[in-house]
């Protein structure tokens, strides 16, 4: 069984030209379609997400909101999408069957040529139009502390993600790329991370710390220093608060879908 998407939180830096493309593939790639979709209001069920479920011609996305087919057709996270007050709040079950010639693809080639079909897909059956642009927003640059980088850079970066061993409060991979530790902490932080740290190569990472926001009453005190604290003392970066124009999709229109 494999996944991908808004579940992972493990999406890349989008800069201003992937955005400028993505908003560009609305019209110049629209053709690239799925062979056949089918939408439906979501029912209840804990399943939610893109899956393949193991066929390399269907894809499944469960229970998800426009916002959150947006962020999956578009590859960013939902904090790059404008859509107050006009995107619909349904969730969905879209099924849709893959062409052949995508199928074959390399598996990175695949996913790109399925996201684009998705986006085809959220354009003819929920009317959705947008543009790009900005706004200011709370974020953290990720900086190297005044110690300096503990970071120990194995090689180059290749421009792949890793496997990671990840679960609530503990992180470890070897030989990740920066980008997707980036990526990781902006799934953790829920804000953008912009990183400054200008550090190229891969490196190994292990890092346990007490999550934040437990509500659960019961639970036993978790004394394990902040994310904040971990990152200073074993990767010697620190989370530095500010504002700045992040990049974004402003959506102009969108209506509920048109199941069938």
């Amino acid at each position: 069984m494999k996944s991908t998407g808004w579940t992972y939180a493990l999406i890349f830096s989008i800069c201003l030209a992937s955005l400028t493309a993505a908003v560009s593939a609305q019209t110049t790639e629209a053709s690239s379609e799925f062979e056949v979709a089918s939408i439906r209001l979501s029912k209840p069920s804990e399943r939610r997400g893109v899956w393949t479920d193991g066929s390399p011609n269907q894809i499944r996305m469960l229970g998800m909101n426009l916002k959150q087919l947006m962020t999956f057709a578009y590859d960013v996270e939902s904090y790059r999408i404008d859509g107050s007050g006009v995107l619909p709040p349904e969730s969905y079950d879209v099924i849709a069957k893959i062409p052949e010639d995508t199928v074959r693809l390399p598996d990175e080639a695949r996913w790109a040529r399925i996201r684009l079909m998705t986006r085809a897909l959220l354009s003819s059956r929920f009317k959705l139009s947008l543009h790009l642009g900005s706004t200011e927003m709370a974020v953290y640059r990720l900086v190297v502390a005044k110690g300096g980088s503990k970071i120990r850079e194995l090689g180059p970066n290749p421009g792949d993600n890793v496997v990671v061993n990840r679960r609530q409060g503990h992180l470890s991979a070897e030989q990740m790329p920066m980008s997707q530790f980036i990526g990781i902490l902006r799934g953790e932080l829920k804000r953008p991370v912009l990183d400054a740290t200008g550090i190229r190569g891969v490196f190994d990472v292990e890092l346990d710390w007490a999550p934040a926001n437990v509500r659960d009453a019961t639970a036993t005190p978790d004394n394990r220093p902040s994310l904040f604290t971990v990152i200073g003392e074993k990767l010697g970066l620190k989370l530095v608060p500010a504002k700045t124009a992040i990049d974004v999709l402003v959506v102009d229109h969108a209506e509920k879908a048109s199941e069938n």
